[in-house]
Formats: C-alpha cells, structure tokens, sequence
C-alpha cells in the first residue's frame, strides 16, 4: 500500500512526462501510471491530461430557492 504522499509525487513526476509524450511512448507511461495508482484508464488519461481537479467549496446540486413573503 503506498502513501497518499507518495501517490501524489508519482502523479506530480508522470504529469510532465505523459504531455511531452508522442502517442506510442503515452500508452506506455499510462500503463506505468495504471500499474502503480490502479486507476481506469479514461480516468487516468482525464487527471493526466487535465491535472487533478481541485476539491472546490461550491456546493452541489440547484440553487437554493428563496421564497418571498408579500
């Protein structure tokens, strides 16, 4: 079992690596990254490609609806 830490660094040294990448040379650092995380690809090719979205304080779901009193 790794470390939250050390996933996070193996993520931060793939992350370079698979952008400068041509596409036979990607396939091969995917597997390496689903290897080691235990990721789904497509889920591994999104936080490769875009970064690990960020944990944001908006909350989820429609809006609040306020009711007005006449």
């Amino acid at each position: 079992m790794m470390s939250q830490r050390r996933k996070k660094e193996l993520s931060e040294d793939i992350y370079p690596r698979y952008l400068k990448a041509k596409k036979a040379k990607k396939k091969r650092v995917l597997d390496e990254f689903n290897a080691t995380r235990g990721f789904h690809r497509k889920d591994a090719i999104r936080i490769l490609k875009n970064g690990r979205p960020s944990r944001s304080n908006k909350e989820h779901g429609l809006p609040k609806v306020t009711t007005v009193n006449w």
